[in-house]
């Protein structure tokens, strides 16, 4: 503002004999400070004696910007050459003065009610604007309750008959700062006290309703919105009672769903939602014009979509639809824009919701529609887009790298939106989540295309760290021959990139660490030799950190990689590799070197070398390690807790052992887990794979007939607590291993008659699978030639339709 804005309110005084100087002086310092023309304003409403422009005063009526001070006082130095110095008077003065002048003021033996005015007034004025300002330094609500006392005694005054103490909208509104600046709980119950109290003493339409509004809206807490609603109900009951000339509005409204969406609580959420649909009632009755616009909806939109949860979002959703469905009948309004598109479909982005890609689809679908029939021009951006494929990435659907290069297509011939690196890194990391076949080639060939746009000049589509990881873990997830060398041959790429001067584009951990795992999946496709070349990668990193090279650092994933890749080969020395691989985490660890300290995920793999290798010390070596773990959580180490995976794992290796009382063993282990699952652990829950290899431990044993006949007693236990328990149901693994159990365990008799009730279950429930069949017929060949007459007999899809595809038998040749 400039002169102009203060010279409304009349004359002048104490700038009567202003110069072009000084006015230029005086605009420089309304720049500075926002509150300063509204403070020199102040002043002159006051009428000060004309021509006594005191230091003190011109330094209040400016800011706390020296900046903004040193203009006042030019100015002051301008019109009274000869009055002394600024330095002469302390700024800030120190608390005590403060607090002494306010003791003074407010005690009514030494200032009556009544003789509140002129100088004292404005010393009031001032005091008020003083302990506002040293809120920051107190850090308390002590300057706050200073104001606010102040400001009481001025309206008491004015009560009494004072009418020169009439409080202004200048000085409610310091008091009003005060009390937000100080983010106490008890301020909202403060303003309100603020509110009674001049409702009682003032003309409603003198009650700074909507200031104290705007400051509920910043205090953040449910206390704040119960205020805001319930001065909305004030408004409301006086415009009834033709009392207050300016009923509620729509920024009214908002201001209060604004204080009940920011408490962060659900219900509140909902609470506003209803403020919504009464607002529409009050417009429609005519009482007030507190009509909903895009900010009301987007407030509701933004809030439910950030809460996080699914049915939230489905609100959100419905929100925008009634938006939608407002403005296409006509109100202008309520007219969403991309923002609140946007919103959804970014909360849709983060639930990672079973349905989240399908209603973000949709969604985007429907943007494109309405932009395209001109119905509301909210053309989908990169940033839609972006959002649609992070759906896609998280949806677990095996057609989502199909589903993200469509995206990608369509973006690219619109015409109208253009990808970034954000959407090519995308589309790379869903087609190599998807694990279809040939998805590493495709994610070669995006990421290609990728880099020669980028080389002709498209700035946007430059490969980061993230691209060049996210093509080198689709390698490392393939299971085509030769991944594991065109996952290098990228490294090598991005090692080139960076020495082209892209600084911030290097192999670091992750890109070493997706090395690692392709070798693991080399291992499973028999190539033992990739496990030695990991064991050398993991060791190079480990002298590059030992000799003070910290841009590729060992952690404890690339570790686990490692050491999965050895217990995958299944060799004779795999377990002692593992473990010695283990030991040079933990002493690393000890070293220092948080990254690698060993979890849960780590010990698994050591026990799985165990599990393997077959060796006769492997149960005794794999307890010894499972004991570790459980002293290691014991002592505090929460990341070396035992989960489902470990106690598997332990089962398998005395499965494996085919010891004495392995199964028993076995069936231990499982109790063990059900009593912790019971007691609350979360992570021990049994599971079907626990169940199967308890069978498996069984129909591995070997010895006199006694010792066979417990162990069909574990297998029939086990088969019947499984199917009665609530940790699962049989599989085509289960079955697999109570027919091997019956064949090898039991009589001739009895394992004719439980093997034909066990294969009418099994085909029953939809488990017979290729494996199961052959195993049915070589155990009782005589029952398959009765009932099945034919030679060739194919098998109904019923039998085995909750089997793999790959795993299904299609035809009984006798």
């Amino acid at each position: 503002p400039d002169l102009s804005s203060i010279a409304r309110h009349g004359p002048v005084p104490m700038l009567s004999s202003h110069t072009p100087r000084a006015a230029r002086l005086m605009r420089c310092a309304q720049k500075f400070s926002r509150p300063c023309s509204r403070r020199i304003e102040y002043l002159n409403l006051c009428h000060p004696p004309s021509g006594a422009l005191s230091t003190r005063n011109i330094v209040q009526a400016g800011s706390q910007s020296s900046a903004s001070r040193r203009c006042l006082v030019s100015v002051r130095d301008h019109l009274q050459p000869n009055s002394p110095s600024v330095c002469e008077d302390v700024f800030p003065r120190n608390i005590e003065q403060i607090e002494s002048e306010t003791d003074e003021l407010l005690c009514t033996e030494s200032t009556p009610i009544g003789t509140l005015f002129g100088a004292k007034l404005r010393s009031a004025v001032l005091l008020i604007e003083e302990w506002t300002h040293s809120i920051d330094s107190l850090k308390s609500t002590y300057g706050a309750s200073q104001s606010e006392r102040l400001l009481r005694r001025i309206v008491h005054d004015y009560s009494a008959g004072n009418e020169a103490a009439k409080p202004s909208l200048y000085m409610m509104d310091m008091v009003v700062t005060a009390w937000q600046t100080s983010s106490a709980a008890e301020s909202p119950k403060h303003l309100l006290g603020i509110i009674n109290m001049m409702e009682t003493s003032l003309d409603p339409n003198f009650v700074p309703y909507r200031m104290v509004l705007g400051a509920m809206t910043r205090c953040g807490n449910r206390q704040s919105a119960l205020v805001a609603e319930d001065i909305l109900e004030r408004m409301l009951h006086l415009v009834d009672l033709g009392k207050l000339d300016e009923s509620p509005s729509t920024p009214t409204v908002n201001a209060v769903i604004t204080c009940w969406v920011g408490t962060g609580c659900l219900r509140d959420l909902y609470r506003a939602e209803r403020l919504l649909k009464r607002a529409h009632a009050l417009y429609k009755e005519g009482r007030c014009d507190t009509k909903p616009n895009s900010v009301t909806y987007n407030l509701l939109v933004t809030a439910f979509a950030r809460f996080g949860k699914n049915g939230c979002i489905r609100k959100a959703e419905l929100l925008l639809r009634e938006m939608e469905n407002l403005y296409l009948a006509g109100e202008e309004g309520v007219k969403p824009d991309l923002g609140t598109y946007n919103t959804i479909l970014s909360a849709l982005a983060k639930i990672r919701g079973p349905d989240s890609a399908t209603r973000a689809e949709s969604l985007l679908r429907r943007m494109k529609s309405h932009d395209k029939y001109g119905r509301i021009d909210v053309l989908p951006s990169t940033l839609s887009h972006n959002s649609v494929l992070a759906t896609i990435i998280h949806s677990g659907s095996e057609h989502a790298g199909q589903k993200a290069e469509d995206v990608l297509k369509k973006m690219q011939t619109s015409g109208t939106v253009k990808p970034d690196a954000v959407t090519y890194n995308s589309v790379i990391t869903a087609i190599a989540k998807s694990r279809e076949r040939g998805s590493a080639t495709k994610a070669e060939r995006i990421f290609n295309e990728m880099l020669k746009l980028y080389e002709c000049g498209n700035v946007d589509l430059r490969p980061d760290n993230v691209t060049f990881n996210a093509v080198m873990s689709a390698f490392a997830r393939s299971r085509e021959a030769g991944s594991a060398e065109k996952a290098a041959s990228i490294l090598t790429k991005m090692q080139s990139f960076h020495e082209a001067g892209h600084d911030d584009v290097k192999p670091d951990t992750i890109s070493v660490t997706m090395i690692l795992t392709a070798l693991g999946t080399s291992v499973k496709r028999g190539d033992k030799n990739a496990a030695k070349h990991a064991e050398s990668i993991l060791r190079r990193m480990e002298e590059r950190y030992n000799s003070g090279i910290y841009d590729i650092k060992p952690d404890a994933i690339s570790f686990t990689a490692v050491i999965n890749c050895i217990a995958q080969t299944g060799d004779a020395d795999a377990p002692e590799r593992a473990e010695q691989t283990l030991r040079r985490m933990q002493v690393m660890h000890k070293g220092g070197n948080e990254d690698v300290k060993p979890d849960t995920a780590t010990f698994n793999a050591v026990l799985l070398a165990w599990a393997r290798s077959g060796s006769s010390i492997s149960t005794k070596r794999a307890e010894s390690l499972f004991r570790e773990m459980q002293m290691l959580y014991e002592t505090g180490l929460a990341d070396c807790k035992p989960n489902t995976i470990s106690y598997s794992t332990m089962m398998n290796v005395w499965a494996k052992s085919k010891e004495a009382g392995a199964a028993a063993e076995a069936e231990r282990i499982l109790k063990r887990m059900h009593e912790l699952y019971e007691n609350g652990d979360k992570d021990a829950k049994p599971n079907t794979i626990c169940f199967s290899t308890v069978l498996i431990a069984a129909c591995n044993t070997n010895g006199d007939e006694r010792a066979r006949r417990d162990a069909l007693d574990i297998a029939k236990r086990t088969f019947s607590n499984l199917k009665q328990s609530k940790y699962g149901k049989p599989n085509s693994v289960t079955y697999w291993a109570m027919i091997k159990a019956y064949s090898r365990l039991s009589s001739s008799v009895e394992s004719g008659t439980s093997l034909e009730k066990l294969f009418n279950e099994c085909c029953r429930e939809g488990y017979l699978s290729q494996r199961n069949l052959e195993f049915f017929f070589r155990s009782s060949p005589g029952y398959f030639k009765k009932r099945f007459q034919c030679s060739d007999y194919r098998i109904p899809t019923e039998w085995c339709r909750r089997v793999r595809k790959k795993d299904r038998p299609s035809i009984m040749r006798l």
